[in-house]
């Protein structure tokens, strides 16, 4: 794949961004919103996006973590000037090269357009984002087609009751008349 266009068959998905460089021998220095759960430092190669420029399938060298933040080596980047040149980047790999999950896991990415239902039957809309503020991750659920408000449903055994992906639904133990 050429490095300068971007994959036609699937979107990429962010995994994380580039605050700026660290040290000088060119390492990244990244912005995981899903912590040390990421699968970025096991990917083998990712995407660099910025508002300039794309460099597609961008070997990674190492990875590790540095406190809160994930440090990346990367292919082609050898310097802090190279790396420093990258910030405000999104880092971003295919669905398709994520690693392989057992029967009962799922990526949050996967949520992204399945159909919300209660218990009750009542279709709460469609899953818009899934994101992590406090002591859970949550999913952002909207019914557009309704003008419904805004769901936002923890993802947690409470509430989460079933996910099929294969259907592209989600049950959920939660009322239509809670936001």
């Amino acid at each position: 794949m050429s490095r300068d266009q971007a994959p036609a068959d699937e979107p990429p998905v962010e995994l994380g961004w580039v605050l700026g460089a660290y040290g000088v021998r060119g390492q990244l220095r990244v912005r995981v919103p899903s912590g040390r759960d990421s699968i970025l430092p096991t990917l083998a190669a990712v995407s660099l996006v910025a508002a300039d420029r794309v460099l597609h399938g961008v070997v990674v060298r190492a990875a590790r973590w540095q406190g809160e933040h994930l440090l990346l080596s990367l292919d082609g980047i050898a310097d802090r000037d190279a790396a420093a040149a990258w910030r405000g980047a999104a880092i971003c790999a295919r669905r398709s090269d994520f690693p392989p999950l057992a029967a009962d896991e799922f990526y949050w990415i996967d949520l992204i357009g399945c159909t919300v239902v209660n218990r009750a039957g009542d279709i709460l809309g469609r899953v818009e984002a899934v994101d992590e503020h406090g002591s859970a991750p949550f999913m952002m659920v909207r019914d557009a087609a309704n003008g419904a408000p805004e769901h936002l449903i923890p993802l947690v055994d409470a509430y989460l009751l079933e996910i099929v992906l294969a259907e592209r639904r989600v049950l959920v133990d939660w009322r239509a008349d809670w936001s």
